[in-house]
């Protein structure tokens, strides 16, 4: 195994529920459930990112910042809406799964 094939199967441990057996025996990537188990990693990166705008309309509160508030909600907005609004279905591969991250996450 090279380091390559090494580095592909680290990465496709986050999808090892996804793989299922076809009739034939051969392993396959079941897509719907991959990209379930990345849309549940991205929001766990979401979570992290809420919390943190938590607190800074907390300061934005006490501060009576009003204009930092909006900012703050709106951000919280798009993180809460990314279920509904950022599409995995053009993923065909795991791979392809693992770049796509919305920017708003970075």
């Amino acid at each position: 195994m090279n380091i390559k094939e090494f580095q592909d199967s680290l990465n496709n441990i986050t999808f090892y529920d996804a793989v299922k057996l076809g009739d034939d025996g051969a392993a396959y990537m079941d897509m719907v459930k991959a990209r379930s188990i990345w849309m549940c990693n991205l929001k766990r990166i979401r979570n992290v990112k809420l919390e943190d705008l938590d607190i800074k309309s907390l300061m934005a509160l006490e501060m009576d910042d009003q204009v930092a508030l909006s900012d703050v909600l709106a951000k919280k907005k798009v993180l809460r809406d990314m279920k509904n609004t950022y599409d995995l279905s053009d993923a065909n591969t795991w791979q392809e799964l693992l770049t796509m991250i919305p920017d708003y996450l970075l």
